[in-house]
């Protein structure tokens, strides 16, 4: 459930548009840094890959 959590934070960040193209490029770094571990633990969790 909290990986679950993570990866829709992590999406959240990676789509965020703020205007400002630092701000955005530190957003999808820390997006990402969230999205794949959690992503990787839900299909884990799911069967899909051993």
């Amino acid at each position: 459930m909290l990986s679950a959590f993570f990866s829709l934070v992590g999406i959240k960040l990676i789509i965020l548009k703020t205007g400002n193209d630092d701000t955005d490029m530190f957003m999808k770094i820390i997006g990402l840094i969230l999205f794949l571990p959690s992503i990787y633990i839900v299909l884990e969790t799911l069967k899909i890959i051993k």
